[in-house]
């Protein structure tokens, strides 16, 4: 395994839900809530975690739908969410597993 700088796991203390419109290939748009902020090597990513408008749209045996996407700001300091390219998103995975192995030792 190689070795990554662990920045840390940026716990989410927000009040009122952080909600991220997003589309996917079909130009369907799709509601998701960030859940967690980690910092890995200097990047952010965030865990964004798929809702529903109405709840009928939500089938009961679906599996919840979990998007990793690197967080940055455009000029105006507004949140950007972007997928992370292969090489980024190893890391965060590495990172990750590494933080829930230490977590289930816990």
């Amino acid at each position: 395994m190689a070795d990554i700088k662990l920045d840390g796991f940026n716990e989410e203390i927000e009040e009122e839900p952080i909600y991220v419109e997003m589309y996917d290939d079909k130009d369907n748009m799709l509601l998701f809530e960030r859940e967690n902020v980690f910092t890995v090597e200097g990047k952010q990513f965030a865990i964004l975690v798929q809702r529903y408008l109405e709840e009928e749209d939500a089938s009961e045996d679906a599996e919840e739908n979990v998007v990793v996407a690197l967080l940055d700001f455009d000029e105006n300091g507004e949140e950007v969410y972007t997928d992370p390219s292969d090489e980024e998103f190893a890391k965060f995975m590495e990172y990750y597993e590494k933080m829930t192995a230490e977590w289930d030792e816990e």
